[in-house]
């Protein structure tokens, strides 16, 4: 899906958003997108959106999951905006510590 990375910015930010509003989960400090088999192409997309902290969690050699750094994840925002669902909720208001 290399044609991806030449859509306009806001394109490749609603597609990221809709993964990860189906496939995403808030910790208390990243945001991972459970992405098998595509967990190194969801890393680069995020990379290219200025989410330098997106890395790939591997299990048993296996690319597993998208992880980044939750207050980068915010500044996108990964989880939609507009819609305001209960991933973007929690990523927004976790306690900071």
């Amino acid at each position: 899906m290399n044609w991806m990375f030449d859509m306009p910015r806001m394109f490749r930010i609603r597609f990221v958003q809709g993964v990860a509003d189906s496939d995403g989960c808030v910790k208390h400090s990243e945001v991972e997108i459970a992405s098998v088999p595509n967990a190194l192409f969801f890393a680069d997309l995020l990379q290219s959106l200025g989410v330098m902290t997106a890395h790939v969690s591997y299990e048993k050699g296996e690319p597993l999951k998208t992880i980044m750094n939750r207050k980068q994840a915010s500044s996108l925002p990964v989880f939609n905006d507009y819609v305001k669902g209960y991933r973007y909720r929690r990523m927004m208001n976790w306690p900071r510590t």
